[in-house]
């Protein structure tokens, strides 16, 4: 499985709601898939999110996708599905930080490209997304560019096969995320875009990787 520190890249692809579709981002050489455990048209119960982390453990990293959740329900979820990261939208609850650390989980930060000031330093790596999460919009990335980071940066919303290297060597972002980008309608993936992405992020990374030696 991938290591979320120490690696060159971070490619993950979201909103992942069958085992079917599971299986199908491992097989395209994604680092990681998301199930969003949040309000959400794309939100999967306890029990679909443990049988898709079962069926991906030790292939991918698994993120749990959170927004604005209250401590007593990530213990809840971390309870019945095993995960390798929490990804969490919105003010983080009080223990949510220690809890991650002290299940060995990696902590990611979600931020609102409107709302990078929010930013706690609570987390392993920021994910920078737009301002209504999910929607599929692309946004501009300028104040994300002109800001020093102190973590690792994935880049977020409106990403698709066509556009993320693009936003990637603007960004000089170490990770990328797609949901809406990489689906045939809401909750359900397609196979080419999953594919396309995938390859072309990879591409982008390992160009760059080259380059700086």
């Amino acid at each position: 499985m991938p290591e979320f520190s120490g690696s060159s890249h971070f490619i993950k692809v979201c909103a992942v709601t069958t085992v079917f579709d599971a299986e199908l981002v491992a097989d395209a050489g994604a680092d990681a898939l998301g199930v969003i455990l949040a309000d959400s048209p794309r939100r999967v119960t306890l029990e679909t999110a443990g049988a898709i982390s079962e069926a991906v453990r030790g292939t991918l990293v698994r993120v749990g996708v959170f927004r604005r959740a209250a401590y007593d329900d990530v213990v809840r979820a971390l309870d019945a599905v095993e995960l390798d990261a929490l990804q969490i939208h919105g003010q983080l609850a009080e223990g949510v930080s220690s809890l991650a650390r002290e299940r060995g989980l990696t902590l990611i930060e979600a931020l609102s490209v409107d709302e990078l000031d929010t930013a706690s330093g609570a987390g392993d790596a920021y994910l920078i997304d737009g301002p209504r999460p999910g929607s599929g919009v692309a946004h501009d990335w300028n104040a994300v560019m002109s800001r020093g980071w102190d973590r690792p940066i994935i880049v977020a919303g409106g990403l698709r096969a066509d556009t993320v290297a693009e936003v990637l060597a603007r960004v000089g972002a170490w990770g990328c995320d797609v949901a809406s980008g990489s689906e045939s309608s809401p909750g359900v993936k397609d196979r080419e875009k999953v594919e396309s992405f995938v390859r072309n992020a990879l591409r982008y990374f390992e160009g760059r990787k080259e380059h700086h030696g």
